[in-house]
Parts: structure tokens; C-alpha cells; sequence
């Protein structure tokens, strides 16, 4: 719109300064709409920072102390640290244990026996010269994990083709990709090819075998150019059931199943004689009658032979497993010579007969086999929870473990709480109680031109205080927080029956309600009643349709930061949702304001244009006028 000072008429007029007077009055009114429109962002920011701090309030605080663990930590204690690792949870009972470890459980391995290059090993380098093989050789190798077996191909004859373009590392990567449970590798500085189990455990095992020899078979093998020994020597250290054992509806036998049933249904007397690798010792003392027994009581017969063997059964999955207790161990049978015997072990249990010696480059995946309180336990793996306690066996030998409540871990977690708690109830108090300045309202954008930068941080720090002074929102939380605080919990008998009970209580009113810990109450407390924290704090936590006043303080200020969360996302949304927020009252209100802006903007514009053509018509009837006074003036 033109504007300027007019002077073609002689007017002489400073029109812009003329409209921007005749809008002043507008402009007021659009700087407070823009005003009001700030102070709703503001308070929107303010909300949604206390609903932040609220969640992480809820979440990494109160939610724990929810928690068994947090509220009745476990100290445990082992006089041979290199037996086993062990820690307790909160289900742990204080008592102290027996642990004795014959055997810890590995994973099945199998390492070149030598160095198996041919040729200096790149990582381009052929596979057939670097091993000293033919070119395009053929190789039918099938792999096995224990459970699964595959063959090893690259190739839609489904063999494995060793040309010009493979490598050892083309190798790796392709027995890898059978998903089984063995992993390949080839370490260049040792110059040693490994197959390696994931997974311990008796079940896992790893074995080669092949079709046509090219794989295991003879010294010109791949098993034997990787230096890894045949199938033979694989499956000596470690004897599984090669099926399960069923009943008459296919269901896998209990271990109370009789014995005799395995060999015809009639008792009869075995001669069966195991070797270790070492000694050789006969079943029975040689004459084994199987009239009264079970395969349980085969499996304790056989434990106590006094041999570095074990014997399991797993009733899962219907298999009997026979294991060596080291490393250079083995596991056969020499003595079946009748075919009672012969017919238990092969027939009945499923247990093939090997006594050749395991390979030294060889590691049979073996379970761990201990006794815990002097029960006997089988496990895959060294790592297992039995009643709340958690170990994992480093080594064989006894220990003795000692479990107890830790008073000092639970004193430490209860300050923590207090910490955590004031630190939210601060951050409350100081939204209520900050002092709100009157006429310090948002800046203007002429207002703010005018001032200095430090000025108008000043300004804003005052404009933005009181916000959410003595909001009713803030101020009903932090009352139901001091009050799930400071009531008893309904339903503790005892004089343990609150927070201030065992040492928890508030200070001075002018603190505003911030918790005060007197440790000596507390251990006292816990010393008359180890679990009274989990009690104080805990009680009813996850009890559907448990009323709140029996509900433990945890558990209490849990669903009242819940609730206070749900208010403040109707009232003001998240920050995580601040773009997007459509539903919340303030959100409404700010959609409201813009739209107030964008209508008083436009009404203004068109005032704006009103009054400069106002100002333009009168500025053409001047010059009209001059013109006609010139013309009149010339006619004397």
C-alpha cells in the first residue's frame, strides 16, 4: 500500500505515521491476543516438564520400589570363590548351602590337531592349495549339532565344490550359514581351523560324517586336512540315546519306569561292565538283577560305580545320557557279553557302544553335574537359578554358600528413596509456591527492539515466573503424595505399620513435605522383621482390587503419580507429543488464540487498506483542486 508523506497536492502529510496512529488502537489488542498466545505456550512448557519429571519419577524410582528386589536385597557369601559365582534375589531363603561340583558343563569343540597350511595363508588364497587338495574337488560332508543334521553345499548337486574362487574363509562362512548350532572359524596366526558349539551341554554335540569318504574319510579328507579328526572320535566322549524311550502311547518313559520293561517286561540278571578310559568297572559287581529297579536307580547304580563317569535321565525328552567327568575321559561299554546286557544298553537305552579314545583336539559338549544340599543335579549349562539363588560354575569342587538379608544394600536403597522423593516434591513445591510478578507481561516485538539482550532476559525471567503458582493441579498431587506417605498401611499388624514406623517422616511445614530418614530406627526395624521394608513399601503392590489405603506406600505413590500424569496429559499433553498435540485443554486454547490472531490480522489489513485509500481519494481531490485554483487564478 502506498504510504509516505504526500506532497503533489501541497498537503505535506506524513500518511504512514497518520495510519500507524488510527491502528494503534488494534495493534493493542493484537500484542494482547500475541501476549496470551505466549503465556498458554509457557505454561504448556511448564506442564509438560513436570509430567516429565513425574514419569522419571515413576518409572526409575517408584516403580523399583515395587520390587522384592530393591526392597529385600540378598547378600551371599562362597568360601571358594573359584568353584562358582552366585548371587541371590529377593526369593532367596536366608539359609546356607552345600555345593559340591564333579563337573562343569562345556560346549562340544573341535580344533585342528596341527597347522594345516600348505601354502601362506591370504584371505583370497584357494582353499584346495592351501589345504594341499586336488582342484575342483567334491566334498560330501554332512554336519551335526546333536539334534540337527545338514550337508554342506554350495552347489545345486547339493555337495560342497572346492574350485579356483574358495577360500578357508568361504568355508567358515558357509558352514556357518547352515543354522546349525556349530560355529566355524580360521585363526591365520595359529594356522588352526575351529568348530565350536554355542551351547553346552551333553546334547550338543558335533560330529562329521560322510557319504563318500572325501569328507572324513582318509588321510586326503577335509576332516583331516583341517586336522580335525572323524566322526568316530567325535562321539566317544559323550553317549545320548540316539532316540527317545516311549511308552505305549508314545509319551516319554518317567524315570520311575521299570527296568525290566526296557528288555522284554522280564527281570532277568545283566552283565555289564563301563570303562572311563582308565578302569573298568562291572555293573553290579557283575551280576546286575533288574528285578525292583528303575531307570533312576540304573542311573544312581551307575553314578556310584566310583568311575569319572554320570549317568541322566531326562524325562522330557524320553533320552538317557552317559557322560565322562574330564576332559580326556571316555565313555563304552566292554562287557555286554550277554545279550541281556548288550540289549539294555543298545536296545533299550539307545546307547551305541564306542571305546575308542576321544581325540585331544577334540572337547565333548558335556552337562555340569553337581549336588546342591545333596541332591544331585544334571544341568546343560553352568548358569541356572535354583530357589532364588543364581550360579555360575567356574570350577569342580565343594563350596559352601551362605545367604542373608542385606541390611546395608537395603538402608542404601531406602536414602535413595528419600533422595529421589524430595528431589520430585522440590521441583512441585517451587512450581506452587514461585512468585508471580504483576506487569511483566510477554514482550512486545517494538518492546523488545528497544531493550538490551540482558534486559530482556531480566524481563522474561520475571514474566515467566508463577506460572503454575498455586496451581490446584500441583498442589493436589504433592497433598496425596504426603498422604500415601504418612498413612498407615490398613492391614500390617505390629507397631511396623507405616513409614514413620521405621524411620520415615517429614520435617517442618516449611519444608514442604520432604522426607527425613533415621537410620537407626530403620535397622532396628529390620532387625525385629527382615522383610518390613518390602512390607512398608510393597504391601498389596500387584493385588487386583486392593484399596489403596492397604496398598504399601511404594505401591500408593505409584498410582497417584499415575493418576496426576493422566491429569496434566488432558490438561497440557507431553513435550513428546508438543508438536502434534491437538486433544489437550491447553492445546485448544492455543489453537484457539491463533485463530483469534490470524482473524484480527486480517481485520487489520483491511482497515490498513481503508484508510490509505481514504487517504489517496483525498489526496487526488487536493490535487483536483489546486489544478481548478490555478486555472482560475490564469483566467484574471
Amino acid at each position: 500500500m502506498a504510504g509516505g508523506v504526500y506532497g503533489l497536492s501541497g498537503s505535506g502529510m506524513d500518511i504512514d505515521a497518520m495510519v500507524k496512529k488510527m491502528l494503534a488502537g488494534s495493534q493493542t489488542h493484537l500484542d494482547k491476543l500475541n501476549q496470551n498466545k505466549t503465556l498458554l505456550q509457557w505454561r504448556k512448557t511448564e506442564y509438560n516438564t513436570i509430567y516429565s519429571s513425574l514419569d522419571t519419577f515413576n518409572k526409575d524410582t517408584v516403580f523399583n520400589y515395587k520390587m522384592q528386589g530393591t526392597l529385600m536385597p540378598k547378600s551371599v557369601a562362597i568360601d571358594n570363590a573359584n568353584v562358582a559365582s552366585v548371587t541371590a534375589n529377593a526369593d532367596a531363603i536366608n539359609f546356607s548351602h552345600t555345593v559340591n561340583v564333579a563337573n562343569i558343563a562345556q560346549g562340544a569343540g573341535m580344533t585342528s590337531a596341527n597347522n594345516i597350511s600348505a601354502v601362506p595363508i591370504t584371505s583370497t588364497a584357494n582353499l584346495a592349495a592351501h589345504l594341499g587338495m586336488g582342484t575342483n574337488t567334491v566334498i560330501d560332508l554332512t554336519i551335526s549339532d546333536g539334534s540337527t543334521s545338514k550337508q554342506l553345499s554350495n552347489n545345486a548337486d547339493g555337495k560342497y565344490h572346492i574350485d579356483g574362487n574358495t577360500s578357508i574363509y568361504n568355508l567358515v562362512s558357509d558352514i556357518n550359514k547352515l543354522g546349525l548350532n556349530v560355529r566355524a572359524s580360521y585363526d591365520a596366526t595359529l594356522d588352526r581351523f575351529f568348530l565350536t558349539s554355542p551351547q553346552s551341554g551333553a546334547a550338543n554335540q558335533i560330529t562329521l560324517s560322510s557319504a563318500d569318504g572325501t569328507g572324513t574319510g582318509g588321510a586326503n579328507s577335509l576332516a583331516a586336512k583341517l586336522g580335525l579328526g572323524t566322526s568316530a572320535l567325535v562321539t566317544t566322549a559323550g553317549i545320548v540315546s540316539s532316540s527317545a524311550m516311549v511308552d505305549g502311547s508314545s509319551k516319554p518313559l518317567a524315570s520311575s519306569a521299570a527296568l525290566k520293561d526296557l528288555i522284554g517286561g522280564t527281570d532277568t540278571t545283566l552283565n555289564l561292565t563301563l570303562f572311563d578310559g582308565t578302569k573298568t568297572v562291572a555293573l553290579g559287581g557283575g551280576s546286575y538283577n533288574t528285578a525292583g529297579k528303575t531307570i533312576n536307580t540304573l542311573v544312581n547304580d551307575i553314578n556310584n560305580m566310583g568311575l569319572d563317569i554320570r549317568a541322566n535321565y531326562d524325562a522330557k525328552s524320553g533320552r538317557f545320557t552317559v557322560s565322562p567327568l574330564g576332559a580326556g575321559d571316555s565313555v563304552s561299554v566292554t562287557g555286554a557279553t550277554d545279550a541281556a546286557g548288550a540289549n539294555l544298553w543298545n536296545n533299550g537305552l539307545k546307547l551305541a557302544n564306542n571305546s575308542t579314545a576321544p581325540a585331544a583336539n577334540f572337547t565333548a559338549g558335556r552337562n555340569a553335574v553337581l549336588t546342591i544340599d545333596g541332591v544331585a543335579l544334571n544341568q546343560a549349562t553352568n548358569n541356572f537359578t535354583i530357589s532364588g539363588v543364581s550360579y555360575a560354575l567356574k570350577g569342580t569342587g565343594p563350596a559352601n554358600i551362605t545367604v542373608t538379608s542385606d541390611v546395608e544394600k537395603t538402608v542404601a536403597n531406602v536414602k535413595a528413596f528419600v533422595d529421589s522423593y524430595n528431589k520430585m516434591i522440590v521441583q512441585l513445591n517451587t512450581e506452587i509456591d514461585q512468585a508471580k510478578y504483576k506487569g511483566y507481561a510477554p514482550l512486545t516485538d517494538e518492546q523488545r527492539a528497544a531493550m538490551k539482550d540482558s534486559e530482556i532476559t531480566a524481563w522474561e525471567a520475571k514474566a515467566k515466573s508463577g506460572l503454575l503458582h498455586n496451581d490446584t493441579l500441583l498442589r493436589t498431587t504433592v497433598q496425596k503424595m504426603r498422604s500415601d506417605l504418612s498413612a498407615p498401611i490398613e492391614g500390617l499388624s505390629g507397631i511396623y505399620n507405616s513409614a514413620a514406623s521405621i524411620g520415615l517422616t517429614t520435617g517442618y511445614y516449611t519444608e514442604g513435605g520432604q522426607l527425613h530418614l533415621d537410620e537407626t530406627k530403620l535397622r532396628t526395624a529390620l532387625q525385629a522383621d527382615p522383610e518390613i521394608v518390602n512390607k512398608i513399601f510393597s504391601n498389596n503392590s500387584t493385588t487386583t482390587g486392593a484399596t489403596h489405603a492397604s496398598k504399601g506406600i511404594g505401591a500408593r505413590l505409584y498410582d497417584t503419580v499415575t493418576d496426576s500424569k493422566a491429569d496434566l496429559l488432558t490438561q497440557a499433553g507431553t513435550a513428546a507429543i508438543a508438536s502434534y498435540d491437538t486433544k489437550s485443554n491447553l492445546a485448544k486454547q492455543l489453537t484457539k488464540s491463533t485463530k483469534e490472531i490470524t482473524t484480527w490480522k486480517s481485520h487489520m489489513s483491511d482497515l490498513q487498506t481503508r484508510y490509505y485509500n481514504q487517504f489517496n481519494a483525498m489526496e487526488s481531490a487536493l490535487a483536483a483542486l489546486n489544478k481548478q485554483s490555478s486555472w482560475l487564478s490564469q483566467q484574471k
